[in-house]
Protein backbone atom coordinates (compact mmCIF):
# COMPACT_ATOMS: atom_id res chain seq x y z
CA UNK A 1 0.00 0.00 0.00
CA UNK A 2 2.99 2.56 0.76
CA UNK A 3 4.92 1.80 -2.32
CA UNK A 4 1.13 2.54 -4.14
CA UNK A 5 1.28 5.95 -2.46
CA UNK A 6 4.46 6.62 -3.25
CA UNK A 7 4.36 5.89 -6.72
CA UNK A 8 0.92 7.81 -6.73
CA UNK A 9 3.24 11.06 -5.25
CA UNK A 10 6.00 10.51 -7.46
CA UNK A 11 3.91 10.52 -10.87
CA UNK A 12 1.54 13.64 -9.88
CA UNK A 13 5.25 15.62 -8.92
CA UNK A 14 6.16 14.28 -12.30
CA UNK A 15 3.46 15.47 -14.00
CA UNK A 16 3.66 18.73 -12.27
CA UNK A 17 7.08 19.20 -12.72
CA UNK A 18 6.47 19.17 -16.77
CA UNK A 19 3.51 21.84 -16.33
CA UNK A 20 5.50 24.12 -14.62
CA UNK A 21 8.43 23.84 -16.83
CA UNK A 22 6.00 23.96 -19.85
CA UNK A 23 4.53 27.21 -18.20
CA UNK A 24 7.99 28.64 -17.64
CA UNK A 25 8.65 28.13 -21.85
CA UNK A 26 5.34 29.67 -22.87
CA UNK A 27 5.89 33.38 -23.28
CA UNK A 28 2.77 35.70 -22.11
CA UNK A 29 3.67 39.39 -22.59
CA UNK A 30 2.77 41.58 -19.90
CA UNK A 31 -0.30 43.15 -23.04
CA UNK A 32 -1.81 39.38 -22.45
CA UNK A 33 -1.22 39.60 -18.92
CA UNK A 34 -3.39 42.92 -18.56
CA UNK A 35 -5.97 41.37 -20.97
CA UNK A 36 -6.30 38.78 -18.27
CA UNK A 37 -6.46 40.65 -15.41
CA UNK A 38 -9.20 43.17 -16.90
CA UNK A 39 -11.25 39.92 -18.28
CA UNK A 40 -10.86 37.82 -14.79
CA UNK A 41 -11.50 41.52 -13.37
CA UNK A 42 -13.76 43.53 -15.50
CA UNK A 43 -15.21 47.31 -15.07
CA UNK A 44 -18.23 47.73 -15.91
CA UNK A 45 -20.20 50.90 -16.80
CA UNK A 46 -23.37 49.57 -14.19
CA UNK A 47 -20.42 49.20 -10.90
CA UNK A 48 -20.72 51.87 -8.19
CA UNK A 49 -17.42 53.87 -8.00
CA UNK A 50 -16.24 51.78 -5.35
CA UNK A 51 -16.63 49.00 -6.61
CA UNK A 52 -14.68 50.51 -10.04
CA UNK A 53 -11.45 51.87 -6.96
CA UNK A 54 -11.73 47.95 -5.97
CA UNK A 55 -11.09 46.38 -8.68
CA UNK A 56 -8.44 49.46 -9.99
CA UNK A 57 -6.63 48.57 -7.23
CA UNK A 58 -6.95 44.80 -8.08
CA UNK A 59 -5.41 45.51 -11.43
CA UNK A 60 -2.98 47.33 -9.63
CA UNK A 61 -1.68 44.94 -7.36
CA UNK A 62 -1.71 42.13 -9.99
CA UNK A 63 0.68 44.61 -12.24
CA UNK A 64 3.21 44.97 -9.45
CA UNK A 65 3.22 41.20 -8.83
CA UNK A 66 3.70 40.89 -12.07
CA UNK A 67 6.25 42.87 -12.12
CA UNK A 68 8.20 42.70 -9.31
CA UNK A 69 12.18 41.66 -8.95
CA UNK A 70 11.09 38.58 -7.29
CA UNK A 71 8.92 37.25 -10.03
CA UNK A 72 11.56 38.36 -12.71
CA UNK A 73 12.58 35.07 -13.04
CA UNK A 74 9.89 34.18 -15.18
CA UNK A 75 9.20 37.55 -16.28
CA UNK A 76 7.45 37.35 -19.74
CA UNK A 77 6.22 33.68 -19.21
CA UNK A 78 2.95 31.84 -18.20
CA UNK A 79 4.45 31.09 -15.33
CA UNK A 80 5.40 34.44 -14.04
CA UNK A 81 1.59 35.07 -13.77
CA UNK A 82 0.47 32.03 -12.82
CA UNK A 83 3.28 33.19 -9.79
CA UNK A 84 1.68 36.75 -9.83
CA UNK A 85 -2.29 35.43 -9.51
CA UNK A 86 -1.17 32.80 -6.76
CA UNK A 87 0.86 35.37 -4.62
Amino acid sequence: MAKQVLKGYADAISVFDKRINTFALTKFTQEQFTMFVNTAFPITADMTESAVEKQEERHSILNYLYEMEDNQNYGGTLLGALNATTY
